[in-house]
């Protein structure tokens, strides 16, 4: 039979909620595993401690005040420029495959870009094209049906109605 541990609520809320201690070390404290003292946590209703419960005020002040060595911030921007596009070994050239089937761009400062910076492709294309940027009441039809196709010879240019007539004939 597994020893019983007993654990006094009063003491286990001092050490969790007013001295911020993590489970695992009260676990330590009462030589028992962390999944006991979570089991226990719900038996008597204690509410879970949120993240920002844990440090003291205190603690966030360090963290915010600290100041880091020219050496130490030098680093740290060598290494988020070495994680950044070109350089990652995911990076595909910015192109990346909708959901849809439509091929999307990675375009710098394009007025009509997604929140990422992707725009699709083909109005891309319409856009080189016709040399001026595309409204978003623009449609941008592929004459083929194949969404990857992006050659301008495929392409069309219509406004929704016309677009509407393309996709539905008898209904004029």
């Amino acid at each position: 039979m597994a020893k019983k541990i007993l654990i006094d609520i009063e003491e286990f809320v001092k050490l969790y909620y007013i001295d911020k201690m993590f489970i695992k070390d009260i676990a330590k404290h009462y030589n028992t595993h962390r999944e006991h003292l979570r089991l226990f946590r719900k038996k008597h209703n204690l509410p879970e401690r949120k993240r920002f419960m844990i440090f003291s005020n205190e603690h966030k002040t360090k963290l915010k005040n600290r100041t880091r060595s020219k050496e130490t911030r030098l680093k740290m921007s060598v290494s988020r420029k070495k994680r950044i596009r070109e350089k990652s070994p995911n990076w595909k050239g910015g192109k990346r495959k909708h959901s849809g089937g439509y091929v999307r761009i990675q375009v710098q400062n394009h007025p009509y870009a997604d929140d990422k910076g992707y725009v699709l492709e083909h109005r891309l294309v319409m856009e080189k094209h016709l040399n001026k940027v595309l409204l978003p009441k623009e449609i941008v039809h592929h004459i083929n049906g194949i969404k990857s196709d992006n050659r301008i010879e495929n392409l069309q240019l219509h406004t929704n109605s016309s677009h509407s007539k393309v996709h539905n004939p008898k209904s004029e």
